[in-house]
């Protein structure tokens, strides 16, 4: 006879959910921060005095690490996770989060005019944030992955991966300079592909919490005792 209820144990232990959580709380906050500071800053200049250059660079800067800041959590997430997967997704998301964030701070402070930054700094910073941005976006979407999911569900959790992966690619294409130029047509499928990685992207938690529980989560020892 068993000494302790086997559905107390955990489906699929999770050695990194606390240290994720955090995270992402801390995240949260950063965000909360960045874009706080950034408008509580705008609000003084604009009433106290005009706005110059400095001014603009602060205010940047805080958006700038606050954006950063919220990939780069996810990618701290996925590196607390005991597969090496999840790790070296992780690894990729904070790295190209640092860049990003590193390359923009370098262009907004450059002691010269902004403008007259070099093209392919600019280029380089777009590519990290682009590159933080698909690589956040798959690892928050599979990290919330569960043993539990229906057919559905890990259907358009794929989709979105997909289609993550096809907007990255669109606009890495033309910042690379691989694609010299970007037609309407090009633009049009691309934002296209966008509403439909952002309508799957919601769409995967919501389906998540709305399909059946199925015996695995049922809190009734019964069901899992009786083998």
């Amino acid at each position: 006879m068993p000494t302790e209820a086997a559905w107390l144990q955990p489906v699929e232990p999770d050695t990194g959910a606390d240290g994720a959580e955090r995270l992402a709380r801390l995240a949260g906050w950063a965000l909360v921060a960045g874009v706080a500071g950034a408008a509580a800053w705008a609000v003084v200049v604009l009433i106290s005095r005009e706005v110059n250059e400095t001014d603009l660079r602060v205010i940047f800067t805080s958006l700038g690490f606050a954006a950063a800041s919220t990939t780069g959590a996810s990618g701290v997430a996925a590196i607390l996770r005991d597969s090496w997967a999840f790790r070296a997704l992780g690894v990729a998301t904070l790295g190209c989060s640092i860049a990003a964030f590193a390359l923009f701070t370098w262009i907004i402070w450059d002691i010269d005019a902004v403008w007259d930054v070099p093209e392919w700094r600019w280029r380089l910073c777009a590519c990290s944030t682009v590159l933080a941005i698909v690589l956040g976006h798959a690892s928050l979407m599979l990290r919330a992955h569960r043993p539990t999911d229906s057919g559905v569900v890990l259907l358009i959790t794929a989709l979105s991966l997909i289609f993550g992966a096809i907007d990255a690619g669109g606009a890495l294409l033309p910042l690379t300079g691989i694609v010299d130029e970007v037609g309407d047509s090009w633009a049009r499928i691309l934002g296209s592909v966008l509403v439909l990685l952002i309508a799957t992207t919601v769409l995967a938690p919501l389906l998540r919490r709305l399909q059946r529980p199925s015996a695995i989560d049922s809190p009734d020892p019964a069901i899992h005792l009786a083998a």
